[in-house]
């Protein structure tokens, strides 16, 4: 007999597509992270217009000295909106900061490279330079930390879920713990099979970033 859950939906397929809709959020808010990150440190480290540069690491200093609570009570006091773009609003403010300075990091080490100064001697212009060679010289570096990204907006969107401030019929795993949490003597395997579904996807990514890891050291 198929088990279902209180609407009446396959548990398993419930699980299933929870599962990959709440991994697509995570992984479309850790690739708007990194892509905005990878943006402002291309205008501050990389170009050569100072001005902008500096405001820019003016704004991210600010943004990084806001404690995490604050952004907390800022997500929740506007979840009356649409979760997940005020979620990921602020999942992108309280993460940016970190995701920028491991970038202009790397970026300045690459820069620090001889192929990279010979490169600027020969009068290369800022786009030659960041297509040619900072990013083939950081995206290897980036794929361990945009996996931990994805598990920390995983886990994120799921509070959000356990908190109940989205649609009690939503595809979410987060959702699911709520449910499941309500229904824990009468549906125990809706908990269940939510648990196991975070568990798993968390191994996935752990597995992600360790494969990731060896390959960098490798090289």
């Amino acid at each position: 007999m198929e088990v279902v859950d209180e609407f009446g939906r396959s548990l398993l397929l419930t699980t299933l597509l929870g599962s990959i809709l709440s991994l697509i959020r995570a992984l479309a808010a850790a690739t708007f992270v990194i892509c905005v990150a990878f943006l402002l440190v291309s205008i501050s480290e990389i170009s050569r217009f100072t001005i902008f540069g500096n405001l820019v690491r003016f704004v991210l200093d600010s943004l990084e000295s806001v404690p995490p609570f604050v952004w907390v009570l800022a997500a929740v006091s506007a979840l009356s909106q649409d979760t997940f773009l005020v979620v990921t609003a602020v999942f992108t403010f309280a993460a940016l900061p970190l995701v920028f300075n491991f970038l202009a990091n790397l970026a300045r080490d690459v820069m620090n490279r001889p192929y990279y100064k010979a490169a600027l001697a020969l009068g290369a212009n800022d786009i030659y330079m960041f297509r040619r060679h900072l990013i083939p010289g950081m995206w290897r570096q980036c794929l361990a930390p945009f996996l931990l990204l994805v598990g920390s907006a995983l886990a994120v969107y799921g509070v959000i879920g356990i908190f109940g401030f989205v649609n009690r019929s939503d595809l979410d795993l987060g959702v699911l713990l709520l449910r499941g949490k309500e229904r824990a003597f009468l549906n125990p395997e809706l908990m269940v099979s939510a648990i196991i579904a975070y568990i798993t996807l968390f191994a996935l990514l752990r597995f992600g970033i360790f494969l990731a890891t060896k390959e960098r050291n490798v090289e």
